[in-house]
C-alpha cells in the first residue's frame, strides 16, 4: 500500500494536482513514507489517500489541508499536530 500511496504523492507534488498550493515539504514527505516518522513536518495539503500511517510519529506536523480520506491512523501520535482542514472519512 505505501508504494501505491508514493506514488500518488509523488504524482501530485510533480504536477501540483492538489487543492490549493502544495506547500509540503517534499523530502518531509518522503521521509514519512519510508520511516513512518515525521515529528514536526510541513506535510500541509498534501494527498496521503488511503495512506498506511498506523503508529507513525507525526507529534507536532503541521498536516493542515491534507487529505487523510482513508488513511490508517490507528496507533499514530497526533500530539500537538495541526489538523485544520483535513479531510476525514466521510
Amino acid at each position: 500500500m505505501k508504494s501505491v500511496t508514493f506514488k500518488a504523492v509523488s504524482f501530485g507534488l510533480m504536477f501540483g494536482l492538489v487543492a490549493g498550493a502544495i506547500a509540503a515539504n517534499p523530502q518531509q514527505v518522503n521521509q514519512l513514507l519510508q520511516t513512518n516518522q515525521c515529528p514536526g513536518c510541513d506535510l500541509r495539503s498534501i494527498p496521503l489517500l488511503q495512506a498506511s500511517l498506523a503508529n507513525a510519529d507525526l507529534q507536532g506536523a503541521d498536516l493542515r489541508g491534507a487529505n487523510l480520506r482513508e488513511a490508517n491512523l490507528s496507533g499514530a501520535n497526533l500530539s500537538g499536530a495541526f489538523l485544520g482542514g483535513f479531510f476525514a472519512k466521510s
